[in-house]
């Protein structure tokens, strides 16, 4: 017979969930099923794909000012938000849905933006 040092995770489980029984006085069918579960979790937590990007978090962030003209640069939403009085969750509100900050300002992460009527 040749052995190797692989285990069969299906009989480990198996064994687990025997000595688990033994230990806790649970039934068998509940133990397989803790230990079935809880081997699902861990897979699904070694699956997790990490976010890859931009390391810093920040996007630059541009306001334009309709009444002077001027297009104004920000490092980050949250700074903006800063300079403006809002919380940053707004900021992104307005570049989302495209509304202007007190008819006056809009927000953007367009470097070329152009202001086209209304």
């Amino acid at each position: 017979m040749k052995y190797s040092n692989k285990c069969d995770f299906d009989f480990t489980d198996n064994y687990m969930a025997l000595l688990a029984c033994i230990v806790t006085g649970l039934s068998v069918d509940e133990c397989v099923r803790k230990i079935a579960l809880q081997n699902r979790r861990d897979q699904k937590k070694k699956s997790n794909k990490k976010r890859t990007g931009n390391k810093s978090g920040c996007k630059e962030t541009y306001v334009f000012d309709i009444e002077t003209g001027e297009l104004h640069k920000f490092q980050s939403g949250k700074e903006a938000a800063q300079n403006f009085g809002l919380n940053p969750a707004g900021v992104g509100f307005y570049i989302q849905h495209k509304y202007k900050y007190k008819h006056r300002y809009i927000f953007t992460r367009n470097k070329d933006f152009k202001f086209k009527g209304k």
